[in-house]
């Protein structure tokens, strides 16, 4: 296939020239609009264009952009974010302190491999070792959110011997959890593991479920590695367990010797008004998966760590489980600043002090109301279930109308997800509640 390198160049330059600027003039809103849709449409993917391009969002480190919508408008920052990048930005976007450290970090080193020590790998060890439940220590750090996972996996199965990996129903570790079915392909083969994983779901908060499961695999000699869930169903609809239900699956495993993996990539880094929202339930983990804010709402970068009896078993292959780019000191630089503005600032008490105030209002409506059954959460983690997919859909169009950024829940699209950054103000929480009211209304016929 030929290239035209200098059409490529132009666009190219097009691009970058967007980048610098920072306010558009009206043609150049018009250019980027017309790039948004065409480009989403026949580049990027046509399946995430017709799903989302009624009503989405999609927030970057300057604006959201609505594949139909205004995007001048979006540029001014109108817009309340209640989606958060998923649990991305929970210092909200762009902090100053998290930026200046990405600045200075570039002026030293952006990138580099593993052959050497590099100081900050070592120093934002330290600091996870220090803000981790339990006898958490070692830590492995990815470049994404969702490698933590297939590292946990992969980790419990070397450090079990065992192949079943059993998950909640609509847990995304369960679902994106492959590591070991990939392992062969990559090379890197599991000591002693020729097959392939068992994975088993079961009922999110059926801790009895859970234990016929784990026998009945015992039983039929598939032996259980470890259990992998969310301590509250983030992407299921924001479900918030029985008090009890982590403590009992946390003796179920003990019992039957498989490890507890908990996945915190949406629910840590004080989203639900604790630093991590185990700690609710005063439950530790063996293994713990970060993701998302733990870059600080500007890089990507998540981690899986480990109490030291369980990482021992890998200390004499060290590399089981390493990417070209992960731990490098740009993203390492944002999740120490993350880190330092989370605690310095008191986000973790912002988020107990702010959802105490707006989950209980969001409930007196839903209270009130026909066309909400439910209204759920912890911290600024909250979940307003609708009566069907079809009116959470209208109820997030009408809240785009207003300005306030939400999104469906991925698994459970009769809910709307709120996760907005934890130093959302009061003024705007109160702004949010005035749009549910006015849209319960509307939609109550």
């Amino acid at each position: 296939m030929s290239r035209d390198i200098e059409k490529i160049l132009d666009y190219s330059k097009k691009a970058l020239d967007f980048i610098v600027k920072k306010e558009l003039n009206d043609e150049e809103v018009s250019w980027v609009n017309n790039e948004i849709l065409t480009g989403f449409r026949d580049s990027f993917s046509p399946g995430f264009f017709e799903r989302h391009k009624e009503v989405a969002s999609r927030p970057g480190s300057r604006e959201g952009i609505h594949p139909n919508g205004d995007y001048a408008s979006l540029v001014k920052n109108n817009f309340i974010n209640c989606l958060g990048g998923y649990g991305t930005y929970n210092i909200g976007h762009r902090h100053p302190r998290v930026v200046e450290a990405l600045k200075n970090e570039m002026e030293r080193q952006v990138l580099n491999g593993h052959e050497l020590f590099d100081p900050l790998s070592a120093m934002l060890s330290r600091l996870v070792s220090m803000i981790t439940p339990g006898e958490l220590q070692i830590s492995l750090f990815t470049n994404i959110g969702r490698e933590p996972v297939e590292g946990a996996l992969k980790l419990a199965r070397i450090s079990t011997g065992r192949t079943g990996i059993v998950a909640a129903v609509r847990n995304p570790g369960g679902r994106n959890g492959c590591a070991a079915r990939t392992v062969p392909v990559t090379g890197c083969f599991i000591p002693g593991q020729a097959e392939e994983p068992v994975y088993r779901e079961v009922p999110f908060g059926d801790a009895d479920t859970l234990e016929q499961i784990i026998a009945a695999s015992s039983s039929g000699g598939c032996e259980t590695a470890a259990v992998i869930l969310e301590p509250i169903l983030s992407s299921g609809g924001v479900i918030v367990p029985p008090d009890d239900y982590l403590e009992q699956v946390r003796d179920i495993c003990n019992r039957y010797k498989a490890l507890l993996i908990i996945d915190e990539t949406e629910t840590g880094i004080g989203q639900t008004g604790k630093l991590f929202a185990i700690e609710h339930y005063e439950v530790a983990p063996d293994i713990l998966c970060i993701g998302r804010a733990f870059g600080g709402g500007v890089v990507p970068i998540g981690a899986f760590v480990s109490t030291l009896k369980v990482w021992q078993t890998v200390n004499t292959n060290p590399f089981v489980h390493m990417y070209a780019y992960d731990a490098n000191p740009l993203a390492c630089a944002a999740a120490i600043a993350g880190i330092r503005v989370i605690l310095d600032e008191g986000l973790v008490e912002q988020a107990a002090e702010k959802g105490n105030y707006f989950l209980p209002r969001i409930q007196f409506i839903a209270g009130r109301s026909r066309i909400i059954t439910e209204a759920r959460g912890k911290g600024l983690l909250i979940g307003i279930e609708f009566v069907d997919s079809q009116t959470s859909y209208r109820a997030a169009q009408k809240l785009f109308e207003k300005e306030i950024l939400v999104s469906l829940s991925e698994s459970n699209p009769a809910t709307v997800c709120i996760e907005p950054p934890l130093n959302i103000s009061i003024a705007e929480i109160d702004r949010i509640i005035e749009a549910l009211e006015e849209i319960s209304r509307e939609l109550d016929i």
